[in-house]
């Protein structure tokens, strides 16, 4: 909660006579409302009607209106009443119809007729917090994949570095053949079979491990307390989820694939990696030239349909 430092509270000209006849700020192009001690509204301009779809019987600023039970939002305007603040601010979510709104309010105190009052004006903040919740799932989130990306990757290394999670389990996968299907089939098709595997991977593994799309066509999931056999056991089942979609994939689709388990009590995470990285390369390496011209026949049979 924001303060405004100091209790001048504003003594208006305003005669409550006059208010409580008539829509205050019927001008302006905010919703507000006055309430009284209790939490009474005792006047709103017609944006506020509109803006919180409320009829007449809708008369304070309580639990109900904020939309729980205890809520402490309703609390805060009872405090400002108590402390005699200035002028306070916050944010809150309310549903409205079909859809929550993310609303900042700001509430001035003032008196009139020796009575104490607020005066709440309120700003639509939905667009902002949708484009902040949009920045904050894109800096760790791969746009085209859905995937986490390199920097989560990065910060889940830091995290477990500790030792906590030991034994680290790393697999490193990488799609094969990636320029050659950009070449012939175009970028978006290139696209299309990193969306493919990101799909392969998760229906691979569990929401526990850390699935990365990590660069241009490499993929890394870092699994926690893991040992051999849950790895070779995790290895067979995203080879048979892959022979068993070839029916479904959109465009041609291949990779090699290597994992290796660590200590990162006993060996940096950056070794441990390295060596899942070696496996993989040596994976594509000794069925390259098979891997070539199992792609290169899929693409024509693609160019054919």
């Amino acid at each position: 909660m924001k303060h405004i430092s100091g209790k001048n509270i504003k003594k208006c000209d305003l005669i409550l006579d006059n208010f409580l006849k008539c829509p205050i700020g019927d001008s302006s192009v905010f919703p507000m409302c006055i309430i009284d001690k209790d939490l009474n509204i005792i006047s709103k301009n017609e944006k506020f009607s509109t803006f919180f779809e409320c009829d007449l019987n809708f008369t304070k600023l309580n639990d109900d209106f904020f939309g729980r039970k205890d809520s402490l939002d309703s609390s805060k305007l009872l405090e400002q009443f108590e402390k005699q603040e200035d002028s306070i601010s916050f944010l809150f979510t309310k549903r409205c119809k079909d859809e929550f709104k993310h609303i900042l309010i700001t509430s001035q105190l003032f008196i009139a007729n020796e009575m104490t009052f607020i005066i709440c004006l309120f700003q639509d903040f939905s667009k902002i917090f949708q484009q902040n919740e949009r920045i904050k799932y894109l800096s760790f989130h791969d746009e085209l994949t859905g995937l986490y990306n390199r920097n989560y990757f990065e910060n889940e290394v830091k995290k477990i570095s500790d030792g906590r999670l030991d034994p680290i389990g790393v697999f490193v996968m990488d799609v094969d053949g990636m320029k050659l299907i950009n070449d012939s089939l175009g970028h978006q098709a290139g696209d299309k079979a990193l969306k493919e595997m990101s799909r392969l991977l998760r229906k691979t593994f569990r929401k526990s491990d850390i699935v990365c799309r990590i660069g241009g066509d490499e993929f890394s999931v870092i699994i926690p307390r893991v040992n051999d056999g849950l790895m070779e056991m995790l290895w067979k089942r995203l080879l048979s989820i892959y022979l068993n979609s070839q029916d479904q994939f959109l465009v041609p689709l291949s990779f090699s694939m290597g994992y290796a388990v660590g200590n990162t009590k006993d060996e940096d995470f950056e070794n441990i990696f390295k060596r899942a990285d070696m496996a993989m390369y040596s994976a594509k390496f000794s069925k390259k030239n098979k891997t070539y011209r199992e792609i290169i026949s899929k693409i024509e049979k693609f160019n054919l349909s």
